[in-house]
């Protein structure tokens, strides 16, 4: 899924705009949540034996998972009109919290693994997964108005 800036669409459209954008958040979001995943992976295992590993690699992997299912929607709509692209990743955003709330209740008290540290391990990666998006955002350089662009003619 790597993605080499000069197979982009120009940036003289949407899709290029998209794209380049899930790129970057990718690019800055990833390494540094897998390096606090395994971290956390280590503590947690320290806390808790096998029951805090498997909270912390379960934490990892739904906040990992839900962050690249974004990124991938994302670059699967790139070519549909903004509004779509918009739609399908607040979508995909509000399906991975309702699916992370549905999660933790329903395992809330399962002896598998511990429940406190699984919230710790989720609440670690989704903050750093969040500002890596945030900062691939800022510092992917392209323009959020695109004067080429055709839309309806009023």
């Amino acid at each position: 899924m790597t993605t080499d800036k000069k197979s982009l669409p120009p940036l003289d459209s949407i899709e290029g705009t998209v794209l380049r954008y899930a790129h970057g958040m990718r690019r800055y979001a990833l390494l540094p949540t897998s390096v606090v995943a395994v971290l956390a992976i280590a503590v947690c295992s320290v806390i808790a034996g096998l029951a805090g590993a498997i909270a912390a690699v379960l934490g990892s992997v739904v906040i990992i998972g839900g962050g690249m299912l974004v990124l991938f929607v994302m670059r699967k709509t790139a070519a549909q009109p903004p509004m779509t692209v918009l739609a399908a990743a607040m979508g995909t955003y509000i399906a991975k919290f309702v699916l992370l709330l549905v999660f933790g209740f329903v395992f809330k008290k399962t002896p598998l693994f511990d429940a406190k540290l699984f919230a710790y391990s989720v609440l670690a990666t989704l903050v750093v997964w969040t500002v890596g998006e945030v900062i691939g955002f800022r510092k992917t350089k392209v323009l959020t108005v695109i004067t080429g662009a055709t839309g309806p003619k009023s």
